[in-house]
């Protein structure tokens, strides 16, 4: 257009006027900035250009990193006329849009940028041989458009964005939409068609595709701001959490099972129903302070922590328990759970009482009626009275009916349900408004005849509890805890559990499941003055996600050497277990801290083993303190049994002793020593009732080989090829006579002895029975001795 007017200009430059306005448009036309177009709108080989811009063709995210192309066409002039791009000219790349007034509007400009010398187009009107490429970063905030566009511009020269240096539209979107375009890893930008791993401020938008459907299983946890599973597609999360902060869409295949999904939104969320295959997770955490709600059945196997906010479950929440672990309600949160919650407890075997207690506020006996028969002539359903009279007011045991649909179920209280006689598995469940924070409960000792200030008592929460937590409250209660397992369908075996010991080992714990009852003891009065009260209380310190309740160890065990003993009949695998470890915190008396009661087995087909106190507590754990292996130290041990038999008492953790250690087990009826480091295993004849004065327990540093320290015999006597020798057994300063004579009373031989002296005795000269008997101030002691010579 400039050169067709300056030719028309020539041709009538003879009128005056004309001939100056001419001129004017001629200088003005030449004094634009940027580009200069010929016809066509094409720019004129003397024109510097930007050409050939090229941005991505697909939808990307924000935040996404796209790759930017261009090439350039160099003008006419120099270096020095502004018309020639050089090393110092000034590049910008812009996110622009058209609006409808046609007008470029400039969404964000990038940083300038200057191109090497290898970039640039070496002569007058060259072009670049190869685009030159550069990358652009979305904005944060961009908005969702379809119609952005990439547009280039430079200063010296002085070019602004046009046609020729803009990009084709795309679309610039929250939705970050899974291709699968290399596997199914969720945690590869390249899957997805931001070329970017969602986040919280992308919707994540798992599409119908041909290739991969993603999986969260390996690397970082997911992000997703709202999560949008279409039609046909399928998302998995697999030991690993996918965290959501929107809504959740799912019209595909969501599969948590054994996944963890964490909603932590700055707005309420809902869970839809029908959300996640069967309706199940493993773990749902929830930190969103305006709260979650639930539109469906939701059933969770491991575990729902809610750190913050609140879920409304719409009674739709389910805890689902098998045979390998029991989901639950973490307690370290500090959000709440409104609504009912259905808790299961799956048991097996099945048979006989059951302790329970329910981890609900607002339970009654009635929610227990599909469990158990309530309406049986012989009551299925048990509450413990410690103060429990007779109808002649006279002490009776503890447990009475308590089998009234309508009765409540006590936070903290313990109960004892009769599950019938079969052995099947079951899972029970209960329904109910999650109890929370702290609770307590009374308790008291009245000195009863049975009851003996032991009190039924139960976790009263929808998680595990720690014995040994700080979180408790303990106000003259032992620290001993004490479980029952049912053998058969009225009777069973008690373990007890304190300081980090167990009677039984594996069978009893400091970690209480959830819905598990258990007994404690309340303290003995010091006086002997009764009642004595008590108080059992706890906060959610106590509570742990402790699925598969290991053994505890305390600390302090590494301190001292722990003795397992059990009885067992022959003919039958009901055994009976008790302990006996050092504890240099310990006392020969009974220790709340350190020591537990023994509570007597209602299975007739199992002994009862214990350990005797010095002042005649009978103990299933028994602490004792250390000694100093310079005398032996002896605990007195108890067997009561309701039939005679033939018994067997075994040591059954020989391994774990020390060496070097003696451990004796002595049959005072029998005169019968066992070195239980030797022979493990002592097999006797025992009369029904108790037996509580004819077995020791004698620990050792030393190997013991004389007979009268076991029985603690005045003397014992030996004899090796034809010598009598007699070895004194007296306490520091006895004195006395050893006096030898026949059986009819002839004196062969006197001799005086003193504490550990040892004699001979030459006055015996043929083999016969004789009598040896030692006189002191204190009396007489004569054992009948069969002589060889």
């Amino acid at each position: 257009m400039v050169k067709n007017y300056f030719l028309t200009c020539s041709l009538n430059n003879l009128k005056g006027t004309r001939h100056f306005m001419c001129i004017l448009f001629f200088i003005l036309a030449f004094s634009f900035s940027g580009n200069v177009y010929g016809q066509g709108g094409k720019p004129k080989k003397s024109d510097p250009t930007i050409l050939n811009v090229t941005a991505t063709s697909k939808s990307v995210c924000p935040t996404s990193t796209i790759g930017i192309s261009f090439t350039l066409q160099n003008g006419k002039g120099s270096a020095n006329s502004g018309a020639y791009f050089t090393t110092s000219s000034e590049f910008t790349i812009s996110l622009i849009y058209i609006n409808s007034s046609g007008n470029s509007v400039i969404v964000n400009s990038g940083n300038p940028f200057s191109l090497s010398s290898s970039e640039i187009p070496l002569g007058i009107n060259e072009a670049t041989s190869l685009p030159i490429t550069r990358t652009y970063t979305i904005p944060l905030n961009t908005i969702t458009r379809s119609d952005y566009r990439i547009e280039l511009s430079s200063v010296n020269p002085n070019i602004i964005g046009s046609d020729l240096s803009r990009s084709t539209p795309f679309t610039i979107s929250d939705n970050n939409y899974w291709s699968g375009a290399i596997d199914s890893d969720w945690n590869k930008s390249g899957n997805w068609e931001c070329d970017l791993i969602p986040s919280y401020i992308n919707n994540a938008v798992v599409n119908n595709v041909s290739t991969f459907y993603p999986l969260l299983n390996t690397g970082a946890a997911g992000k997703c701001k709202n999560l949008i599973v279409s039609s046909g597609s399928s998302l998995s999360v697999l030991d690993n959490t996918l965290n959501i902060n929107g809504t959740i869409s799912n019209n595909g295949t969501f599969n948590a099972l054994n996944g963890t999904i964490a909603l932590q939104g700055g707005s309420a969320q809902t869970i839809p129903a029908d959300t996640f295959v069967s309706n199940r997770v493993r773990n749902l955490t929830i930190n969103n302070t305006s709260g979650v709600s639930l539109s469906g059945i939701l059933e969770i196997t491991g575990y729902l922590n809610i750190a913050s906010g609140n879920l409304n479950t719409g009674d739709n929440l389910i805890l689902i328990s098998s045979l390998t672990q029991t989901a639950l309600i973490d307690g370290s949160g500090n959000g709440t759970v409104s609504g009912s919650v259905t808790m299961q407890r799956y048991l097996f075997p099945v048979v006989g009482y059951k302790y329970i207690t329910s981890p609900f506020q607002n339970t009654t006996v009635g929610d227990y009626a599909g469990v158990v028969d309530l309406t049986a002539s012989f009551p299925n359903f048990y509450r413990y009275n410690e103060n429990r009279e007779s109808s002649q007011n006279e002490d009776a045991t503890g447990f009475e009916d308590y089998s009234s649909p309508s009765l409540p179920l006590s936070i903290l209280e313990g109960y004892a349900l009769n599950f019938g006689s079969s052995a099947a598995p079951k899972t029970i469940e209960i329904t109910g408004i999650v109890t929370n924070g702290s609770q307590q409960i009374n308790l008291s000792h009245n000195n009863g005849t049975y009851t003996k200030g032991f009190n039924l008592v139960g976790n009263p929460y929808p998680s595990p509890i720690d014995w040994a937590s700080p979180g408790w409250t303990k106000d003259n209660i032992d620290d001993a805890i004490y479980y029952f397992s049912a053998t058969d369908q009225y009777t069973g075996i008690y373990s007890s559990y304190v300081n980090g010991i167990q009677s039984g080992a594996g069978s009893s714990s400091n970690i209480i499941p959830s819905m598990q009852g258990f007994f404690v003891h309340v303290t003995d009065s010091p006086t002997g003055t009764y009642p004595v009260s008590a108080t059992l209380g706890t906060t959610n310190a106590v509570r742990v996600t402790d699925f598969s309740q290991p053994f505890y160890k305390s600390p302090i065990e590494d301190s001292f050497t722990l003795i397992r003993l059990n009885a067992e009949f022959d003919g039958t695998n009901q055994k009976d277990e008790t302990v006996v470890y050092f504890n240099n915190y310990a006392t020969e008396a009974f220790d709340k801290e350190f020591d537990a009661l023994k509570l007597m087995n209602t299975n007739p087909a199992t002994p009862n083993l214990y350990s005797i106190s010095n002042t005649n507590e009978i103990l299933s754990i028994n602490a004792v303190p250390s000694y100093n292996g310079l005398n032996e130290l002896r605990i007195p041990l108890g067997l009561n049994i309701e039939n005679e038999a033939w018994i067997t008492i075994s040591l059954t953790n020989k391994e774990e002793i020390v060496s070097g250690s003696y451990i004796y087990l002595i049959d005072l009826e029998k005169r019968i020593s066992i070195n239980l480091m030797n022979k493990s295993e002592y097999r006797f004849y025992a009369s029904s009732g108790k037996n509580e004065k004819r077995f020791q327990l004698v620990f050792s540093d030393i190997q013991i080989n004389d007979p009268a320290i076991f029985f603690n015999d005045l003397f014992s006597v030996s004899q090796n090829e034809g010598t009598v020798k007699i070895k004194m057994n007296l306490e520091l300063g006895k004195i006395g006579d050893i006096k030898v004579s026949t059986v009819t009373g002839q004196l062969i031989e006197t001799q005086f002895v003193s504490e550990n002296d040892i004699i001979d005795i030459k006055g015996i000269k043929s083999s016969g029975l004789y009598l040896i008997s030692f006189y002191s101030n204190e009396g007489v002691f004569t054992k009948k001795v069969l002589i060889k010579k």
